[in-house]
């Protein structure tokens, strides 16, 4: 522990950071299931009558329950499910991924909506850093129809990222494809 003798200076001050707690959880679920979204704030502790056990306000934990607490479409790593047309709902009050996986055949999809202050994002992967290879981008800023279309493969998920940087408000989407010739599909194998 360590106490201060008299009054530092407020640059010094600031250098010196609280206690930082880890618990991790070491179940064998936890161990095979977890990834960077499994770290969350824990929960203060019951008070008991016996000794207190450490915790301080920046007490992490690293366990599956933290991801299950994760809201579905609140990471590219816990997605929710974008399906075909006809229409997937968006929150438009938080941030949501969702994950499309095109059908048998598809060379190009196709995400759009209709409504003010859209923002969206569509990445090629989702990493153990967040989205990856972003391979398109629009918005409704100048008009009130998106239509963002790009390539797909079969079986190859795409994440699309729908932003609430302007709090549009719930709407709802739709996802498309377009097949590919066959000798583009020839030429993909």
């Amino acid at each position: 522990s360590f106490e201060p003798v008299g009054a530092l200076p407020a640059a010094a001050a600031a250098l010196i950071a609280p206690p930082r707690l880890l618990e991790v959880a070491t179940d064998r679920k936890t161990l095979s299931v977890c990834d960077d979204l499994c770290f969350c704030a824990a929960p203060r502790p019951a008070e008991s009558s016996g000794a207190a056990a450490p915790w301080a306000a920046s007490t992490v934990q690293y366990a599956r329950s933290c991801r299950a607490a994760r809201p579905e479409g609140s990471e590219c790593g816990k997605p929710a499910v974008a399906q075909r047309s006809p229409a997937n709902r968006a929150s438009g009050t938080a941030n949501q991924f969702f994950a499309y996986t095109p059908s048998r055949g598809a060379a190009r999809c196709t995400v759009s909506a209709s409504h003010l202050g859209l923002v969206l994002v569509v990445y090629r992967s989702c990493g153990r850093l967040g989205p990856q290879q972003p391979v398109g981008f629009g918005n409704t800023e100048r008009r009130r129809t998106l239509r963002v279309s790009v390539p797909c493969e079969s079986g190859q998920p795409l994440f699309i990222y729908w932003s609430a940087e302007y709090a549009p408000g719930s709407f709802l989407f739709a996802v498309s494809e377009e097949p590919g010739s066959s000798a583009h599909r020839h030429r993909a194998l």
